[in-house]
């Protein structure tokens, strides 16, 4: 199998799940038990590092995104500001101030969901225009509801963004030819995705999804945008949680990569990942008490992983499930039975297991709201670290 973004044939298998639900979200309960499960297999390129799998079929991705994307929680979740809407606000404010003497006056946001994070673009008196076949869009007769790969525009635009999105797309390459096509010649092009390296680094037990086709280090990014005639002209990666970059046509096909410090992530790197996540999977089956009444606090990735990877939600005698998002409350991992509740749901002087499953972020504050409750509450956290108890 090639590389989707270096076409080096030097590539491996990386990391497979079985039965892993086609879409992670907790659903409303009546969806519970009607969410496919299909294994996920993902590769690994000697070459660029860069992590992906086998494109979706027609039919998964019309199941995923004009089905069970109407469960999607995250469009106004207000604890992704600081680490992703922010940081994407900060360096297209930079790169318009940067050229303020250039009149943009239409801008494209490819994958914008419902349209909600346009808002971002408030006050650069900017036409706004977006595109998603999601069916979460609230938008006005500006959205378009599609696939952007597949509609032809009349006009150029003179942005076009594009966030969270090319992780999601099957032919890198079309996709950004196409944003090329329609991009007008002094236009600028914001592209935004997760950054693996930063989820490896912390240790992050399940980055896999299968809407997910690609997972971007900052050396398989900016090699992307690169073989597509793209100049970096600003960029975000060093210690974030998602890579983002400010470009605009190439001029030459001299390209300067030394002025940006981009270097290539050596495999050891991601061995080590793989041997430090298996150890923690040990660990963890180890040392749960699996008769004991536990909780999980943080309805996330880590929570999809001991849930179907690690299969914990048939093993378990008794799991409650806490999240401090008003929106997934009452909802329900796929496969489940267990409503997902808010903290206040927990009782004083409870003796229970509780795991924190979210962000390392917020484990502080989490930690202290817990012994607040009762010293006799026992809290292990899963971090870059391992399993560890508190």
């Amino acid at each position: 199998m090639k590389c989707p973004i270096c076409n080096s044939d030097k590539t491996s298998n990386f990391l497979s799940i079985d039965n892993l639900p086609l879409i992670l979200f907790p659903v409303k309960g009546e969806m519970r038990d009607n969410i496919l499960n299909k294994t996920i297999d993902s590769y690994f390129c000697d070459e660029c590092t860069h992590i992906f799998k086998k494109p979706l079929d027609e039919n998964e991705s019309d199941i995923i995104y004009k089905k069970y994307y109407s469960f999607y929680p995250f469009d106004n979740l207000e604890s992704m500001n600081a680490s992703y809407r922010k940081p994407f606000a900060d360096l297209f404010s930079r790169v318009l101030t940067r050229v303020k003497d250039k009149k943009f006056k239409t801008l494209l946001e490819v994958g914008c969901s419902s349209g909600k994070q346009l808002e971002t673009y408030n006050g650069y008196n900017l036409e706004c225009f977006g595109i998603d076949p999601s069916p979460l869009n609230e938008m006005n007769n500006n959205f378009i509801s599609g696939k952007y790969e597949e509609y032809k525009f009349k006009n150029k635009f003179d942005i076009i963004v594009s966030r969270f999105n090319l992780e999601h797309i099957n032919n890198i390459n079309y996709f950004l030819q196409k944003i090329y096509s329609d991009l007008s010649v002094d236009g600028l092009v914001f592209i935004q995705v997760p950054n693996i390296k930063t989820y490896i680094e912390n240790l992050i037990p399940l980055f896999l999804s299968h809407e997910h086709i690609h997972y971007f280090n900052p050396y398989s990014l900016f090699l992307a945008v690169n073989n597509n005639q793209f100049e970096i002209i600003d960029a975000e990666y060093d210690d974030k949680q998602s890579i983002i970059l400010g470009l605009k046509k190439k001029l030459s096909n001299i390209y300067d990569w030394e002025k940006i410090n981009i270097s290539k992530t050596d495999q050891s790197f991601y061995r080590n990942y793989l041997i430090k996540r298996n150890k923690l999977k040990n660990d963890i089956i180890e040392k749960i008490d699996l008769e004991a009444q536990t909780c999980f606090y943080g309805a996330g990735m880590t929570l999809g992983w001991l849930l179907y990877d690690l299969d914990l939600k048939s093993k378990i005698y008794n799991f409650r499930l806490i999240d401090d998002n008003s929106i997934l409350r009452g909802r329900f991992f796929p496969g489940t039975n267990n409503e997902i509740n808010n903290f206040n749901s927990l009782k004083k002087d409870i003796k229970l297991n509780v795991i924190l499953t979210l962000n390392p972020f917020y484990h502080k504050d989490v930690i202290k709201k817990l012994k607040d409750i009762s010293e006799d509450i026992n809290i292990l956290v899963i971090n870059k670290n391992g399993l560890k108890k508190i």
